[in-house]
């Protein structure tokens, strides 16, 4: 599948009650939303919230890596594009990779 598109957004949700936890009391969440799409058009939907102070993670830090990650994405499309047909790439645990068996069957019992 290659990918047409990919839009990071950043939101500001009020919540309607404060949500008290043990070291913060939220009035808001600002989440990261993902949206992909394909060149066929299907699209796909992903969201993270950072929690300031559970971490050392920051909401800027959260946007950089997604914004990083999405740059690397688009151009592993790419090239892709120029090496032309009979590879492909996949995402997994490991992050975003070249896939030597695109367009090659799954082993028996395994899905893609």
């Amino acid at each position: 599948m290659k990918l047409q598109e990919i839009t990071l957004r950043k939101v500001r949700l009020p919540l309607i009650r404060p949500y008290v936890l043990s070291y913060r009391t939220f009035t808001e969440f600002e989440p990261i939303i993902v949206e992909v799409r394909d060149g066929d058009g299907r699209t796909g939907w992903g969201e993270g919230h950072i929690s300031p102070g559970s971490s050392r993670e920051t909401r800027e830090g959260g946007w950089t890596f997604c914004r990083d990650h999405a740059a690397a994405i688009a151009r592993e499309q790419r090239e892709l594009k120029e090496s032309g047909p009979g590879t492909g790439a996949c995402v997994g645990r490991g992050g975003w990779r070249r896939n030597p068996s695109a367009g090659r069957a799954p082993p028996a019992g395994r899905r893609r």
